[in-house]
């Protein structure tokens, strides 16, 4: 993979149109990626019907999330029948932690993690917007990123990372992304041509070579798009029924 982009040198120094809390808890991977992602003339940092929007771009608004996407979820549905709304959210396919000394900041050690995200892996965020997916005014951006965690060795961390405090992270590189504008372009995350019509969760992660817990939160969230159709049972198992195009012309061909 390649870098898709760098940080843009028209990004303004002194850009949000309004300086509350958002600006002041903002990460520096959320800050970074608002970079990345800014062209020339967008506003950021504006409100909009009493939220505030990171970036505006002409009568599109983009929100950038690097944690947990449900957590815009009530952000969404006060907008979205009004506004054409994108959430952007990055995935990390290699991660350098670096972790500090405490008074110093001398770096005592660097590593990469052994955790590698696929453009899969977003459905693990999607589960809580679900339900908004197919809105015909929503899209979603997902990037696949390089990033460095910074980390701190003060003893005040999680017990699992023996007290090692994670203090920030910051994006190296964007290395691929994949934009989804309409349901359908979540059907296509299937292996179609290797799907029988009727399948179960159990079935779908054996042909993906995926975990079964995976594989139920991508059938979920398909559900919820009215992608795929629960009509029964096999033995204990839900059973998905792919969409037929000759029925609905909207939809794909999946042959």
């Amino acid at each position: 993979m390649s870098i898709i982009s760098s940080f843009p040198e028209t990004f303004p120094e002194t850009f949000p149109e309004t300086n509350g809390i958002n600006i002041k808890n903002e990460k520096s991977l959320h800050q970074d990626i608002k970079k990345w992602y800014y062209q020339n003339g967008d506003r950021l940092e504006v409100k909009v019907s009493g939220k505030i929007i990171d970036i505006v771009r002409d009568d599109l608004l983009i929100e950038i999330q690097t944690q947990n996407l449900s957590a815009i979820k009530m952000k969404i549905a006060k907008l979205i029948d009004q506004h054409r709304i994108r959430a952007v959210y990055p995935l990390a396919i290699e991660s350098t932690v670096i972790t500090l000394a405490p008074k110093s900041y001398e770096i005592l050690r660097s590593r990469k993690s052994p955790k590698k995200l696929t453009f899969i892996d977003i459905f693990d965020e999607l589960l809580g917007i679900a339900s908004y997916l197919a809105h015909k005014n929503f899209s979603l951006d997902v990037i696949l990123i390089k990033q460095q965690d910074v980390r701190i060795d003060d003893g005040h961390g999680s017990w699992r990372r023996r007290g090692v405090s994670i203090v920030d992270k910051h994006l190296l590189e964007v290395v691929d992304r994949k934009f989804f504008a309409t349901a359908e372009d979540y059907l296509q995350i299937l292996p179609i041509k290797k799907l029988p019509t009727l399948f179960t969760n159990k079935e779908l992660a054996q042909i993906m070579n995926l975990k079964c817990n995976k594989v139920t939160k991508i059938t979920y969230c398909l559900k919820k798009m009215n992608l795929i159709t629960v009509i029964g049972r096999r033995k204990r198992s839900l059973l998905y029924s792919l969409p037929d195009p000759t029925l609905d012309p909207t939809l794909p061909s999946l042959i």
